[in-house]
């Protein structure tokens, strides 16, 4: 390190106010009555900061003061003194001119100006690099700037104090204090207030002049207003000149420091603020409309609900007057009957005196042929008549003998016997008969019971597949009957809807492409299918209901605690495992699952079936777990198993993905299966039962035949001869007595008649007695019916209507069979409506039960049963009348509010951003025109929209929301374009309150409107004529850059600061602008152009550069500071003349 003191006059450092110049700085008369008037730094005092190790002290002359030195000697650590005073810590960027962009030196920080770092040294046993510092132990340390105004000779000072304890290693260990006082100070008197730690209290008691802040942001507001520093937009801009040879660029410059952060952060912030609100209204209005769109269709099945049960009181009421109906008709039939019978009366009595009298007559005519008659002659003819009549009896005996025998002939496949020699031979042939009848019935009645057997097996299978078909109609599940029951019987013993519990096979199944891999699932996962899944709420009440009620059944079930993460260490690739293969199904009887059910059902499917699905054998013994297509396990290296008990490739024993439709299909089509065999079978019976029973008749004939009656007795053609003899002898009689034989053919026909007339007679007596027989059980039954039941006329409306359906009704016996068929009909209609009705209230219960379980708090009151259907429909009422469309106008309100309001003026500002940064900017442009950029020329700024494409497409978003929003066109949109609106602006909200990086880049692009202009300069002559056009820089040299950003910097802050009026224009009472190496790359002539601009804006300046440049310099500083440093880290200041400035610097090229 260069220590300068032996070329310096024997001076006491810091005993000198500052040396004066050779020169004093050229300023123009006006300049010089502003100066006065303005705030300028008078002192710099650091004690213990940097370098600097106790008290030194900086005297800033009026007209400003040039800091030199070589590089490292200190001369940065002055001015980020400053720097920590007048900014918050968390926008200091330390020695920000040595660093590109302006960024700051990262290696230093209060602390280590604190400690005062000085040099890096290497430890000699680790070697590790570490930093040095001066002070070790605690610290105490300040900073004091004073700045005066000369024109009433105000001052502010502003003091900074730090302590930090000989433990502390970071900024975050430092103790701060921030005073303010109007009158100088010295810091030397402060510090025996922080020997052992920073008593601020103390302190403003002995110096009642210094102001107390607890925040330095609380400081800057009270030295802005002291100091007339118009904003923190110019505090921070002041800071930034201080690394002013960092700034490149005009967009850089102007967008940072001329232009203030835009309100469209706020106003966004705002924004989504606000839409939180909204997003919440339109949350309530969604849940209420998702809350009506499942409670809307109990609507349908309370109405359903009521027609059935209308439709029952009606068939009840129909099957309660059934009985009552049928005794009416009945009676009107007897009635009807009853006339008829006495009309039948009178006509046979009438009949009856007609046949009596023709008998009279008859009689009367027999009784004179018989006196005609001679007495020996018709003794003889009366003895062959005997005897003819005899034969003939006898052969009518021996010809019934041998009807009743004609079956018996024909199974003996035998005549009627000629002869007694035939009629014996006809004994032996029954015998033998007998026993092959007896062997042909026990044949036939095994294949008759057989034929039972098999039609009475499938009758059973048909009433099972009747009873589940019946079963799977009420349950509405496509599970196994008996397990259907036993889930009735908890879910009953529960008091809870069927609803609320279901099997694992309800909610899963197999995935249509997968469907060769269903017998390897049914073999795996039906065990797991036919679980009963019991969510933890009903956990206690299912565990007593299964203890005390016998299922009938064997029933597993589980209940349903948050799933567990598992380790999983197969190797098996997920989509080989049989889990992959299976899918959640989201809505069971069209209600909607809970979220939380499918997402333990999923992970309980992952964990539980983990088998490789094998395509061969091969794989599977290869495998730890896994399943063949055909049904083979295997669960661990030693367990294997294959169950073919049930025919799983048939549909009726599935149970994985059970389904009610799929159910009944198969269950129908297997009926109808059933139907068909039965009819198949009762045909076999009744074909075997005819064979049986004519089996049975046959030996019944056999063994009723008796063929032990004499042969004389049968022997039909024996009485045949004897009848024709005897008929010869009465013919020949006849014709030996012809007379005798006239009257005896008169006699005989009239005996005829009398016969005839006289059974005539007694056959209507009997019809007689019959129909009155008739007549009287007719009155008893109207005497027993007397007290009919009054059936309302309605009632024997419809039930004329369903007799209507028999043929006309003749008599009480097609009545009876014609009511057998209604109350038939009657109790079909009403299972039918009790299915429905079960369906309804099964559909109701899901609905009420996913209400309960999805908004608890609106039904905390009812229970998921049918018995509280109205007040889940008072719910929905209330819900379709006052809730919703409240909802719904609250949202439209805020919706059309924050588009009106908050969106509006967002997207107003940005598209005015444009104008406003014009407007900003030509201030700057009318400084600008009082100084020469270069000889006769001045500098202008312009402003140009960027058109950047998401700033287009934002403000486009924003336009779409904002339409329609004024109260007086709210009315025109509809609830599909708010709810569009809505989803958009959701969108942009998300977007602008998201914490993703992209998001982040968005916002900032769209929101800061300083980013959407773009800066560029044109050198105007004096006719305002351009000749030179800046872009961006581009295309100078680094020099030439500097000055282009110089002239706008010196233009913004003079916008930035000016508060000070004058007949010249506007000044800034705050006159210091720091500048650190500010004019490394320009020539001289480009660093007086640059320096004089910031002079004829009336700005003191405190320059810190190394040993180049001095002579340019001394025309724009009222003094000199020279910043040296020894050997061993301490700075020093010297306040000395530009003559032995000259001199130094001459030294320095003589030791080179």
């Amino acid at each position: 390190m260069t220590d300068y003191s032996n070329l310096i006059p024997n001076v006491p450092l810091d005993s000198m106010p500052y040396a004066p110049s050779d020169q004093s700085p050229v300023v123009s008369p006006v300049l010089s009555e502003i100066a006065v008037s303005q705030f300028r730094l008078s002192k710099i005092q650091v004690y213990n900061w940097g370098t600097f190790s106790g008290q030194h002290t900086v005297f800033v002359p009026s007209g400003g003061l040039l800091l030199t030195g070589k590089s490292g000697s200190g001369k940065s650590s002055l001015l980020d003194a400053i720097s920590t005073v007048l900014m918050p810590q968390n926008q200091v960027k330390f020695n920000a001119a040595a660093q590109d962009g302006g960024q700051g030196d990262r290696s230093r920080s209060l602390y280590s100006y604190l400690r005062g770092a000085f040099r890096h040294g290497q430890d000699e046993d680790s070697r590790e690099v570490h930093t040095k510092f001066l002070r070790e132990g605690a610290v105490r340390a300040g900073i004091l700037l004073n700045f005066v105004k000369q024109s009433n000779g105000s001052e502010v000072c502003l003091v900074c104090l730090f302590h930090l304890k000989s433990s502390a290693t970071s900024n975050a260990e430092v103790s701060t204090a921030y005073f303010l006082a109007e009158s100088d100070l010295d810091l030397i008197d402060l510090m025996p207030f922080m020997e052992k730690s920073l008593d601020s209290r103390g302190i403003v008691k002995h110096f009642p002049i210094l102001t107390k802040h607890n925040s330095h942001s609380a400081f800057s507001a009270a030295f802005r207003r002291k100091l007339q520093i118009p904003s923190e937009v110019g505090q921070r801009l002041l800071h930034k000149t201080q690394a002013a040879k960092s700034l490149n660029s005009l967009d850089g410059l102007l967008r940072d420091f001329m232009l203030d952060e835009p309100k469209t952060f706020q106003q966004a912030d705002q924004a989504v603020e606000n839409f939180q609100e909204l997003k919440e209204a339109h949350l309530t209005v969604v849940e209420a409309r998702k809350q009506e769109e499942v409670l809307t269709p109990l609507l349908a099945l309370d109405q359903r609900l009521r027609d059935t049960e209308k439709k029952i009181e009606s068939i009840e009421q129909l099957t309660h007057f059934l009985e009552p109906y049928v005794q009416k008709r009945k009676v009107e039939l007897w009635l009807k009957d009853l006339k008829v019978a006495r009309a039948e009366i009178l006509s046979a009595k009438s009949q009856a005196e007609s046949l009596s009298v023709q008998l009279a007559d008859a009689q009367a005519e027999l009784d004179d042929l018989l006196a005609q008659q001679d007495g020996s002659e018709l003794a003889l003819r009366e003895n062959l008549k005997q005897d003819l009549e005899h034969a003939q009896d006898k052969l009518e005996q021996a010809q019934a003998f041998w009807d009743d025998h004609q079956n018996v002939l024909g199974l003996l496949d035998a005549s009627t016997p000629s002869n007694e020699a035939e009629y014996e031979l006809l004994s032996e042939l029954l015998e033998i008969q007998k026993t092959l009848a007896a062997k042909s019935l026990a044949t036939t009645e095994q294949t008759f019971y057989q034929a039972w057997n098999t039609r009475s097996e499938i009758e059973k299978k048909l009433r099972t597949v009747k009873d589940e078909i019946s079963q799977v109609e009420a349950s509405g599940s496509g599970m196994p009957a008996d397990l259907s029951r036993a889930r009735e019987l908890i879910c009953r013993a529960c008091n809870i809807s069927t609803s609320a519990l279901f099997f694992a096979g309800e909610l899963f199944e197999l995935k249509e492409s997968e469907a060769q891999w269903r017998l390897a699932t049914e073999s795996v996962c039906g065990s797991f299918a036919k679980t009963l899944l019991v969510p933890n709420a009903y956990y206690q009440q299912v565990a007593n209901a299964v203890d005390k009620t016998n299922l009938a059944t064997r029933l597993s079930y589980v209940r349903m605690l948050p799933n567990h993460p598992y380790w999983d260490d197969d190797q098996v690739p997920q989509e080989r495992r049989l889990a992959s293969k299976l899918l959640v199904r989201e809505k069971v009887g069209g209600t909607l699952l809970p979220v939380e059910t499918n997402e333990w059902l999923r992970l309980e499917l992952n964990q539980r079936f983990r088998h490789l699905c094998a395509q061969s054998v091969e794989e599977l013994v290869q495998a730890k777990m896994a399943v063949t297509k055909r049904g083979q396990i295997k669960t661990s290296q030693t367990r294997h198993l294959k169950d073919d008990r049930r025919f799983l490739l048939d549909r009726r024993n599935w149970v994985v993905g059970a389904d009610p439709v799929t159910r009944l299909e198969s269950l129908s089509r297997e009926k109808r299966q059933l139907q068909s065999e039965l009819e198949q079978a009762q045909a076999t019976l009744g074909r075997a039962e005819t064979e049986k029973n004519l089996a049975s008749r046959n030996l019944r004939a056999l063994e009723g035949a008796n063929f032990s009656k004499p042969w004389k007795q049968v022997n039909v053609f024996g009485f045949t001869h004897e009848i024709e003899n005897l008929n010869a002898r009465l013919q020949a009689f006849d014709l030996q007595h012809p007379q005798q034989a006239s009257l005896q053919g008169k006699i005989e026909q009239a005996k005829a008649l009398v016969q005839q007339l006289d059974k005539s007679c007694r056959q209507k007596e009997i019809e007689i007695g019959i129909k009155k027989e008739d007549a009287k059980k007719i009155e008893t039954e109207l005497a027993n019916h007397s007290d009919l039941t009054q059936i309302p006329s309605e009632i024997e409306q419809v039930l004329n209507r369903y007799f209507k359906l028999e043929k006309r009704l003749l008599k009480t016996d097609d009545l009876e069979r014609s009511a057998r068929k209604t109350a038939d009909v009657l109790r079909k209609e009403k299972d039918a409506s009790q299915r429905e009705q079960s369906n309804a209230s099964g559909d109701a219960a899901r609905i009420m039960t996913r209400f309960k379980l999805t908004w608890p708090n609106l039904a905390s009151d009812v229970r998921e049963e049918i018995e509280f259907l109205p007040e889940f429909l008072q719910i929905l009422a209330r819900l379709q009348s006052d809730s919703l469309p409240k909802f719904e106008q609250r949202f439209r309100d805020l919706l059309h509010e924050q588009a009106g309001q908050n969106i509006s003026r967002l997207a107003n500002d940005i598209r005015r951003n444009l104008s406003q940064v014009r407007l900003r900017i030509d201030p700057v442009n009318q400084a600008l025109a009082r100084v020469d950029f270069s000889p006769g020329r001045h500098l202008w700024i312009d402003v140009e929209d960027r058109g950047l494409p998401a700033v287009k497409e934002f403000l486009a978003d924003l336009t779409q929301i904002s339409e329609n929003s004024l109260s007086t066109t709210r009315a025109k949109s509809s609830p599909s374009e708010d709810e569009a609106r809505f989803a958009l602006l959701n969108r942009v909200m998300s977007r602008l309150s998201s914490s993703e990086a992209a998001d982040k880049s968005w916002r900032r692009q769209v929101l800061d409107t300083r980013t959407h202009v773009t800066f560029s300069a044109r050198e105007l002559d004096a006719s305002n004529q351009a000749v030179d056009f800046y872009k961006d820089a581009s295309g100078l040299s680094g020099g030439q850059k500097q000055k282009l950003v110089v002239f706008a910097l010196a233009a913004a802050l003079r916008y930035q600061l000016s508060a000070l009026e004058h007949d010249s224009g506007t000044f800034s009472s705050y006159a210091l602008v720091v500048l650190d190496e500010a004019f490394d790359k320009t020539d001289s002539e480009f660093t007086r152009a640059g320096l004089t601009v910031f002079r004829d804006f009336g700005f003191q300046l405190l320059l810190a550069t190394p040993l180049t440049k001095l002579q340019t310099l001394e025309d724009f500083v009222g003094g000199v500071n020279l910043v040296s440093i020894s050997e061993d880290g301490a700075s020093s200041l010297a306040s000395i003349t530009f003559k032995e400035l000259d001199q130094i610097t001459e030294g320095i090229v003589d030791d080179a």
